[in-house]
């Protein structure tokens, strides 16, 4: 089966059930005519039949009691002349009227049915025009009863008389010919549930017939459709679960061997892509280990250079071009005795000493125009009110908008006469390797 195309395959699996199908509808097609025979004779003759005798039952018996109400009313209450009274007559002769109306279409309608084919209508029609006649010529004489009050109470009484005799024959032969429809009616359906019972047994041999021979048909393609599909899945989930090595088998000329190639050059193209990636990843792996080890390195310096500027002797710092400290070690609170929170509130100019100020904010410009300053020297108000001497060393740094600078407090050379300048090359020196430091 594999060397046939999955089009062939499948003409074949589809045909012979499609030709079994037109069978069990051929089948039904004849067995369902006898239905249709019998259930149209119902629906056009028998249940149009019931309805027209159950119609004639029920406006023979509208008329008869509007007639009886309209006798009462005209015996009990003649003498009011009531206009309610006489409207509430119209209305019950008005009745009347519209009953007979209805029992005379019922009638013509039950007599279009009583056709050769039921001669069990046609006695009833024999028996029933002429009480019918009476009936409806006797309602019809209500409303031709003569004017004079002295006699019409009686001939009033005479006719309900007459109603009641009627009413009596007519409901008793409509009685008895509903009763007949109903039989006549029960009987087709017995029929019609007789003859659909062995058609619906028919078509289940032949649709479990069908079934078994679809299944048959099925279970030999199974190997040739289902089979190959299901390897192909195999060999794919097993692909993207990670195992690249997995393959369709190829088996036969079919599709579905087609699909087995294609799917096998996919996956040796994501293999070949896959190896690719595994030698990128590990070169990748490499240069991060290179930079890990070159990141280690400039985070010492960093350590490095943040243990001198917490533990040098000097006073480290950065000022912004507008005036404020932004950055100190703790040098300047031991030398000074303010926090660095207090130095950084006000601009630094605040604790220049009078005398210092010009030549403070000239050299401050200097530095902001680009300039470097060596061995400046001012004087700083400590918090006990003491002015203590300093010497910077400052250079700007135009990408933060500030200066960064190395102090030292030469206050003990000032006061006691000490050579200081002697120590201008260490304190440079410290000076050169602290510039340019971003500080944290």
């Amino acid at each position: 089966m594999r060397n046939f195309t999955v089009q062939m395959r499948t003409i074949l699996a589809a045909g012979v059930p499609l030709l079994v199908l037109v069978m069990i509808v051929a089948i039904g097609f004849l067995s369902s005519r006898t239905i249709n025979a019998r259930f149209t004779e119902q629906v056009e003759s028998d249940l149009p039949a019931l309805s027209a005798i159950q119609t004639l039952r029920l406006s023979s018996a509208r008329m008869i009691s509007s007639a009886n109400e309209y006798v009462l009313d005209e015996a009990l209450g003649l003498e009011d002349d009531d206009a309610g009274e006489e409207a509430s007559a119209e209305g019950e002769l008005a009745e009347v009227e519209a009953a007979i109306t209805e029992y005379e279409s019922a009638l013509v309608a039950y007599r279009g049915l009583a056709s050769a084919e039921h001669p069990e209508r046609q006695r009833l029609l024999v028996t029933l025009d002429p009480l019918s006649a009476e009936l409806i010529a006797t309602a019809r004489a209500y409303t031709a009863l003569p004017g004079d009050e002295s006699t019409r109470p009686t001939e009033l009484v005479d006719a309900r008389e007459r109603f009641e005799d009627l009413e009596d024959s007519i409901l008793a032969l409509l009685a008895d010919a509903e009763a007949r429809e109903n039989g006549h009616i029960s009987t087709n359906n017995e029929v019609i549930s007789d003859a659909s019972n062995i058609q619906t047994t028919l078509l289940s041999v032949l649709s479990l017939g069908s079934v078994l021979f679809i299944a048959t048909i099925g279970y030999t393609n199974y190997r040739s459709i289902i089979t190959p599909i299901r390897d192909l899945s195999g060999a794919a989930n097993r692909f993207r679960e990670g195992d690249f090595q997995a393959r369709a088998p190829i088996q036969g000329r079919d599709e579905f061997t087609q699909m087995a190639h294609s799917f096998n050059e996919l996956a040796e193209t994501v293999q070949q892509r896959e190896n690719e990636l595994a030698q990128l990843n590990a070169s990748l792996e490499e240069r991060v280990a290179e930079r890990t080890v070159e990141i280690t390195k400039l985070n010492l310096v960093a350590e490095d250079a943040l243990r001198i500027f917490n533990q040098s002797h000097d006073m480290i710092g950065s000022a912004s071009f507008e005036g404020y400290f932004i950055q100190l070690n703790p040098r300047w609170e031991e030398v000074l005795g303010y926090t660095a929170d207090e130095l950084k509130a006000q601009p630094f100019i605040a604790f220049v000493h009078p005398d210092d100020v010009e030549a403070t904010l000239a050299e401050a410009a200097r530095i902001n125009a680009g300039a470097s300053a060596i061995s400046f020297v001012n004087r700083y108000r400590a918090k006990n009110g003491d002015y203590r001497w300093f010497s910077w060393d400052s250079t700007p740094d135009f990408e933060k908008g500030a200066s960064t600078s190395v102090t030292r407090d030469i206050t003990a050379e000032k006061q006691f006469g000490m050579p200081w300048r002697g120590a201008k090359s260490a304190h440079a020196r410290l000076s050169r390797t602290c510039r340019g430091q971003r500080w944290r």
